[in-house]
């Protein structure tokens, strides 16, 4: 942005600078927007919705270490979850089988 300025201030040719600015600062709203989004989903600690948000990031070309961080975090979330389902599972078999060793 300041180069087009100085060129206008000096009366040179821009050849479609001004296009190319714009377009540029486009995509970078386009990635703040998907990044706060990104941060927001890391917070909220919702599977699903982490991983819709990191594929938007992704293609909006947000920075490579907040993929990273969304990715260990779905991966944790994902860990957590399956943690609580074998939980489940073995309460169930250990009501089922009245072995109640299994809970100590």
């Amino acid at each position: 942005q300041t180069a087009i300025e100085t060129c206008r201030e000096r009366g040179l040719r821009l050849d479609g600078a001004e296009l190319l600015l714009a377009k540029l600062q486009e995509e970078e709203q386009i990635r703040e927007a998907a990044a706060l989004a990104l941060q927001n989903a890391i917070s909220a600690g919702e599977s699903a919705t982490l991983k819709r948000t990191l594929a938007d990031a992704t293609s909006a070309g947000v920075g490579e270490w907040l993929l990273d961080k969304a990715g260990d975090h779905i991966k944790a979330l994902e860990a957590a979850d399956q943690r609580k389902r074998n939980i489940e599972v073995e309460l169930h078999l250990a009501s089922q089988a009245k072995d109640i060793s299994r809970f100590e």
